[in-house]
């Protein structure tokens, strides 16, 4: 009983970016030497700053993993998880955000990433994704293609 006490008031406010470039989605395959997940396939994440609104610091970690600039275009949904760190267990929320780039020119944090890949937003059975990546990818496939449908609407009748 009191671990899960412990448990419960520990939590842990993370982002991610799911993150678009012309119909394609960014995946980045952790480092084997991370602690958590080496050498899984994921989209740009870490925690918030205290202090720091989630939105800028979707765009911060998305800079820090890829050297590529963000648009927050919106939030698409969120993610639960439970981790450990320094033997505590945490409660983690995954806020995650549809992010759009200008480019696809990534250049990876050797430290914390050693691969990425950009997938058509159309491959949910890519051998990449895991549940947890590829529940992400269908969110940002619903809210990216409305976005994008919305845009054509209005470039249709802008002519």
């Amino acid at each position: 009983m009191t671990g899960s006490l412990v448990l419960s008031r520990r939590f842990n406010v993370l982002v991610g970016a799911a993150t678009v470039h012309h119909d394609r989605f960014l995946l980045l395959k952790r480092s084997n030497g991370e602690r958590f997940l080496p050498g899984v396939w994921g989209i740009p994440a870490g925690r918030v700053v205290h202090g720091e609104s989630v939105e800028d610091a979707v765009v911060r970690e998305l800079r820090e993993e890829t050297q590529l600039d963000g648009k927050v275009d919106e939030l698409i949904g969120y993610s639960e998880f439970r981790s450990e760190r320094r033997f505590r267990g945490l409660h983690n929320v995954q806020l995650n955000f549809l992010v759009s780039v200008q480019n696809d020119e990534v250049r990876l944090c050797s430290a914390s990433h050693s691969e990425f890949c950009w997938i058509h937003l159309d491959d949910l059975d890519s051998h990449l994704l895991d549940a947890f990546t590829r529940s992400i990818l269908e969110a940002t496939r619903v809210n990216a293609g409305r976005r994008l449908s919305s845009c054509r609407r209005l470039n249709s009748e802008q002519v």
